[in-house]
């Protein structure tokens, strides 16, 4: 089991928007982050009710190598942690 730490959110927002003016952040239509590397890779940070089945459908990539990439099984994926879905 992991420990999973939660920050102030309006904290970071106001910290980001002051740093970042006029940059675009990359972000998927259901609030999933996703990571801003030039390479291939893509992960998420997941929330609860996440599964792999879900990612599989919205990302267009199979339950099976999303297994593959991530550690955690099917039923045990933690909230908050990033997953790797490209």
């Amino acid at each position: 089991m992991q420990k999973v730490d939660w920050a102030d959110s309006n904290a970071k927002k106001k910290a980001n928007s002051s740093k970042n003016k006029g940059k675009a952040k990359k972000t998927s239509g259901s609030g999933h982050k996703q990571s801003n590397s030039k390479g291939a890779v893509k992960t998420v940070t997941t929330k609860p009710g996440d599964t792999y089945y879900k990612f599989s459908q919205k990302y267009n990539v199979s339950v099976a190598q999303l297994r593959k990439w991530n550690k955690y099984s099917d039923r045990s994926i933690p909230v908050g942690v990033k997953v790797r879905i490209k």
